[in-house]
């Protein structure tokens, strides 16, 4: 079962996503095993909405997000890291994108 965020990382870790003030904000930091995983939560009325909706602009966001809170938090322990999107639908289905893209 993944953990949520721990420690110093909670403050940053937000629902709603984009950003608080100038703070970047990720809306789910977990780990599973060796697995760091940054996730952005879309709701939209399709999947497809959704994936139209994770931009460069957002994954360079989510990106920079990701590598500040791995700096503020150099106790996290990690092998891999990945950034996942979930999708909430009108009608309450949720459905995750594993490994939705990488960091360049």
């Amino acid at each position: 079962m993944a953990q949520a965020c721990r420690g110093t990382a909670r403050p940053s870790c937000r629902a709603g996503g984009g950003t608080k003030g100038h703070r970047p904000v990720i809306d789910i930091v977990a780990t599973r095993g060796g697995m760091l995983v940054f996730t952005e939560v879309k709701a939209r009325r399709s999947v497809m909405q959704a994936g139209d909706a994770i931009d460069r602009r957002t994954m360079r966001r989510l990106m920079n997000a990701a590598q500040a809170l791995c700096m503020l938090n150099s106790s996290w322990n990690y092998d891999e890291m990945r950034f996942d999107v979930v999708v909430v639908l009108p009608d309450g289905n949720v459905h995750r994108i594993e490994d939705a893209f990488r960091m360049e």
